[in-house]
C-alpha cells in the first residue's frame, strides 16, 4: 500500500504559529498594562478631589462657627477662641456632629494629640468623619489651624488666620492639599 502526501494544503505552520501567538500575547499584555495605569490615575484623580472637599469642609466648619456666633448675638472673640482652643496646634473637626450637637461646638473638634486623632474616619453611611467613635479610618488626615499668623498686629482682635490641610498616601508618595483663610469678626467691625 503506498501513501501520498499532498504538498498544496495551505495551513500554518509551527513557527507561524507561535508567532501569532506572540504578537497577540504582546497586545494583551500592552492593553493590561494601559487599563491598569488608567485606574491607578483615576483612584489618584479619587482621591485630589476628596481631599480638596475635605480642606474646604475644614475651613466651611470653622466659618460655621463664626456665623453661629454671629446669629447668636455672641461676640466672635474670645467666644471663637474658647470654643476651638484645641486649634491652635491643630485640631479635627466633624460636620454632623455640629449639626447633632445643635451649638455645643466643643464637642465637634478633637485635638491633634496623638496625630492619629486627626485621621479622617467614614461612618456605616459612608459619610467622612471626623468623629473617633466611627472606626473606618480613611488614608486621609485632616488638620485644622486656627491662629493670628499673617495677621496685621492692628487687626488680631479682629481676624483669624484658619488654615486646613489634608494628606494621604499612595503607595510610597505623601500628598497633601491645603486650604486657607483670614476670618473676621465683621459683627464687631460692623459696630
Amino acid at each position: 500500500m503506498m501513501y501520498y502526501f499532498n504538498h498544496n494544503k495551505k495551513g500554518f505552520t509551527l513557527i507561524e504559529t507561535l508567532i501569532a501567538l506572540l504578537i497577540f500575547a504582546t497586545a494583551i499584555t500592552a492593553m493590561m498594562s494601559i487599563t491598569s495605569h488608567g485606574i491607578t490615575n483615576m483612584t489618584s484623580v479619587k482621591n485630589k478631589y476628596i481631599a480638596n472637599y475635605l480642606a474646604e469642609e475644614g475651613l466651611e466648619i470653622v466659618r460655621y462657627v463664626r456665623d453661629d456666633l454671629y446669629v447668636k448675638g455672641q461676640p466672635f472673640l474670645p467666644n471663637f477662641t474658647d470654643t476651638i482652643s484645641s486649634c491652635a496646634n491643630g485640631c479635627n473637626a466633624d460636620p454632623i456632629l455640629l449639626f447633632q450637637n445643635q451649638g455645643r461646638l466643643n464637642d465637634v473638634f478633637v485635638e491633634c494629640n496623638p496625630l492619629e486623632n486627626c485621621r479622617v474616619r467614614t461612618d456605616a453611611d459612608g459619610y467622612y468623619r471626623g468623629d473617633l467613635s466611627t472606626t473606618e479610618l480613611t488614608t486621609f488626615t485632616r488638620i485644622i489651624t486656627v491662629d493670628t499668623d499673617g495677621v496685621d498686629s492692628e487687626q488680631a482682635e479682629h481676624e483669624l488666620h484658619v488654615k486646613s490641610v489634608v494628606t494621604w498616601e499612595e503607595g510610597l508618595l505623601t500628598h497633601s492639599v491645603s486650604s486657607e483663610e483670614h476670618l473676621f469678626d465683621w459683627f464687631t467691625i460692623a459696630d
